[in-house]
């Protein structure tokens, strides 16, 4: 919670955080206001990469390393990030919360939930989407 608390206040309270955003949107616009985009990408990368560390150091805590131990994971976020939208962090952090809550109840609450957790996780994610292309075609 606490990275995810600088990560949020970084992006939204900083002049940095507003160049990023800025070139997220319209790179051409960015630059043509004076912001330095090969600076931005770079910082970009730079935090990227040190929270995929953090993340690994604490993969590793639980599991034993090996090529594939992310595996899993990269594929639940990736879900979590097509269910709350790319690019909105306080919908990752309630998308996030809402599975993991809804994935420890089917494992603690189901007989033989290990199987079945996954099937709820991605169930909720296709509810999410067909939900939001009904929405949207209204």
């Amino acid at each position: 919670m606490a990275i995810l608390a600088g990560l949020y206040a970084v992006l939204y309270r900083t002049n940095l955080g507003r160049q990023m955003r800025a070139v997220a949107q319209n790179r051409r616009g960015s630059q043509l206001i004076g912001i330095n985009v090969d600076r931005v990408y770079l910082i970009a990368f730079g935090v990227s990469c040190g929270l995929a560390a953090i993340a690994g150091v604490l993969v590793a805590t639980l599991l034993f390393a090996s090529p594939t131990v992310g595996l899993v994971f990269a594929l639940k976020a990736f879900a979590i990030i097509v269910m709350a939208g790319l690019g909105n962090l306080t919908g990752v952090l309630w998308a996030s919360v809402v599975l993991g809550v809804s994935e420890a109840l089917v494992q603690t609450y189901v007989p033989g939930g290990g199987g079945w957790s996954d099937a709820v996780f991605f169930l909720l994610i296709f509810a999410t989407l067909v939900f939001r292309s009904y929405r949207g075609a209204r």
